[in-house]
């Protein structure tokens, strides 16, 4: 039962980390091209 429960909750963790990598990945390219228009 534990292991059952378990097993989804890390999956869950997984996603959310994936998601917020993109979003990281995003706001880093926005900054960057904020950068090369200002230089």
């Amino acid at each position: 039962m534990a292991l059952r429960n378990a097993a989804p909750l890390h999956n869950e963790t997984a996603a959310e980390e994936c998601c917020l990598f993109e979003v990281f990945m995003v706001h880093l390219k926005m900054t960057v091209r904020k950068i090369v228009r200002q230089s």
